[in-house]
């Protein structure tokens, strides 16, 4: 079980070519450490009929990575709009399904009373995509860059994102990387979530 408070960085990238020049961007490369990863990721969102978990700013997905099951809530959100960055509370579990992760989350206190059975839930959101991951430093603080590439609902709605999350070192670094990326590679700032942006267009079907 893992609880943390994640600070990141979600930026849109216009297209494919502008997310692998950003993979390839010489500063970030030299600073890299380790071997990329590559993860598979299916991620479905769920919230009450009415909407209730979504109000009171929770988060709750189910999410496969290269086919390991993991259950995670977020609560709370900080949104910087000019910037793209974000931070809120995370709790995360291995699970085999969501009933499953969600007993396991039920017994941690701050939860406690907050998450309904499976069986009261609607899947929201549905979200798949690649990511290839990488650690590497960037104004003196450790991030964890990633890049996705998948579709919101179906592969009608695609979409390419870098997120970066911060490791370790000062808040200020992630805004850096953000005036860096989005003057030389075109990229905006995004501060909604994916699971937003994929509620959303399930909405108007």
């Amino acid at each position: 079980m893992k609880n943390w408070t994640e600070t990141e960085l979600k930026l849109t990238a216009p297209d494919g070519a502008a997310l692998e020049a950003v993979g390839r961007d010489p500063l970030l490369t030299a600073a890299a450490e380790g071997e990329a990863e590559t993860v598979e990721m299916r991620s479905s969102y769920y919230d009450l009929p009415d909407g209730s978990l979504r109000a009171a700013k929770l988060s709750l997905r189910f999410r496969t990575e290269n086919g390991r099951g993991v259950v995670t809530v977020k609560r709370g959100v900080k949104k910087d709009k000019k910037t793209g960055k974000a931070s809120r509370t995370e709790w995360e579990v291995e699970a085999d399904s969501l009933a499953d992760g969600l007993e396991r989350l039920g017994a941690i206190p701050e939860l406690a009373g907050l998450l309904p059975p499976a069986e009261a839930l609607a899947e929201t959101a549905r979200v798949v995509f690649t990511r290839v991951e990488r650690r590497t430093r960037f104004a003196g603080a450790e991030i964890a860059l990633c890049l996705d590439r998948g579709w919101f609902e179906s592969p009608e709605h695609p979409f390419f994102e870098a997120e970066a999350e911060l490791a370790g070192g000062e808040q200020t670094a992630l805004d850096e990387l953000s005036a860096y990326l989005c003057g030389k590679y075109a990229l905006t700032p995004e501060p909604r979530s994916k699971a937003s942006r994929a509620a959303k267009l399930r909405a108007r079907k």
